[in-house]
């Protein structure tokens, strides 16, 4: 020990950089000078980058270092928290299938249902449009069913999540105009009551919700609904996207890990689903972090998981393609697989603060806190690093959808995509575009 205090800083921190941040907590306690290095901002900073996951919660007994974990003590000037999310009643959610548009506001307990025309090329949802309105419980969040086996003709499935964290499978019968509820899920028995939900996802038979606090929960929604499992994590941030590939039956989850002293990277992460259960391999563990931007504010995953959008503080989206790949030099029997991801497209288009971005098959949608709203062509490129061109059928009508003046109100707050139709929902309005495939 005593050969070991007359190392240098910088060597000294290079060690507690290479071992176990839980050795590190013990070797702080020896000396004052090990207690003021390894309280070093980067120091930490690295041991988060690479403990960054989701732990299943009955396994999840990891105690971080007096919060140290979120980023060397907030970064010490409060900065650690990525964007926020609005949970206020004035939040809007809206969900688009087909023809149909799902609207309510966040803790509010009336759903309302809106229709637009199919052939309109642009047209705004008001008073007039609403099909039905039904009055719920305080609603959490929506999520219309991802896979298109459950819709029978004129039958739309959605999942409504309210504030106490129960929820209900719902038909709606478009020719009726009737909500009708097949499943119903309880409140959770032992509930963290000051967490609230933030996103859904619906892909039948699995169900998944996401809290303010980063708790995800998997439920099987066949029959009954069954508890399958619980994530938990203290050291991902929001925004955040979550979706069920049908083709893997994976739970792909996209969110934010900061980096020390302001910036941030996408951290992306693989649940495999197996007949009522969850698989949980050190295969899984394995995080892909996405090079380090700037502020984050919306964050897209593609239904076939393809393709990862984020929409960032400044004028500027980034595409990232998340692949699978087989490990070399394995000596398990069954080579393990890990995910790949890196940049495929910088769309540079916009002149101020991407707010929002969703992405259907290969083409992607974003808009802006002006009010712009452009459509991006993803096809695969040689040059991964290349910027995109705008897409053709956007690009003949001025590049933009829709160009507005400079105002607040304007801004697009969503964005919601199924290949024909976009959803922009601002904060005085909700409008469809409609474009040619």
């Amino acid at each position: 020990m005593n050969s070991f205090e007359k190392l240098s800083d910088e060597i000294v921190l290079h060690i507690f950089e290479n071992i176990d941040w839980k050795h590190n907590v013990q070797l702080r306690g020896t000396c004052r000078r090990f207690r003021r290095l390894s309280d070093d901002p980067i120091l930490w900073n690295k041991h988060y980058s690479r403990t960054a996951q989701l732990i299943m919660t009955p396994r999840s007994s990891h105690s971080d270092y007096h919060k140290l974990y979120r980023i060397s003590r907030n970064w010490s000037t409060g900065r650690a928290t990525s964007s926020s999310i609005n949970t206020n009643s004035d939040k809007i959610l809206t969900q688009l299938h087909e023809n149909y548009v799902f609207s309510t506001l966040r803790n509010s307990g009336t759903l309302f249902v809106h229709s637009f025309s199919p052939v309109d090329a642009e047209q705004e949802l008001s008073d007039k449009s609403i099909l039905a309105e039904f009055k719920l419980k305080p609603i959490a969040d929506i999520s219309i069913d991802s896979n298109l086996s459950y819709h029978s003709d004129g039958v739309i499935r959605v999942a409504i999540c309210f504030t106490d964290k129960s929820f209900s499978i719902f038909s709606f019968k478009t020719q009726t105009n009737q909500l009708e509820s097949h499943l119903y899920q309880k409140k959770p028995r032992v509930d963290a009551g000051f967490e609230k939900v933030l996103y859904t996802s619906l892909n039948s038979p699995y169900y998944i919700t996401c809290t303010d606090r980063f708790r995800l929960t998997i439920y099987h929604v066949a029959i009954q609904p069954t508890f399958i499992q619980s994530y938990t994590s203290s050291i991902a941030y929001h925004p955040a996207s979550i979706h069920i590939d049908q083709d893997s039956w994976n739970v792909v989850v996209a969110y934010i890990t900061p980096s020390f002293p302001s910036l941030y990277s996408v951290a992306v992460q693989t649940f495999p689903l197996r007949s009522g259960d969850c698989l949980y391999t050190n295969a899984n563990k394995d995080i892909k972090s996405a090079r380090r931007t700037s502020r984050i504010l919306d964050i897209s995953i593609s239904r076939n998981s393809r393709w990862i959008a984020l929409a960032r503080e400044d004028n500027v989206v980034e595409v990232f393609e998340l692949t699978e790949c087989l490990k070399e030099h394995s000596k398990l029997p069954t080579t393990p697989k890990y995910l790949s991801l890196r940049l495929h497209m910088t769309l540079n288009g916009h002149n101020c603060a991407a707010s929002s971005v969703a992405i259907a098959n290969d083409r992607c949608v974003t808009g802006d806190v002006r009010g712009d709203i452009k459509i991006w062509n993803l096809k695969p490129n040689t040059n991964v690093e290349d910027i995109s061109k705008p897409f053709d059928l956007a690009e003949s009508r001025g590049i933009t959808l829709r160009e507005h003046p400079p105002m607040p109100s304007m801004g697009v707050k969503q964005i919601a995509f199924d290949n024909t139709s976009v959803l922009s929902v601002t904060r005085d309005f909700m409008r469809v575009y409609k474009f040619d495939v």
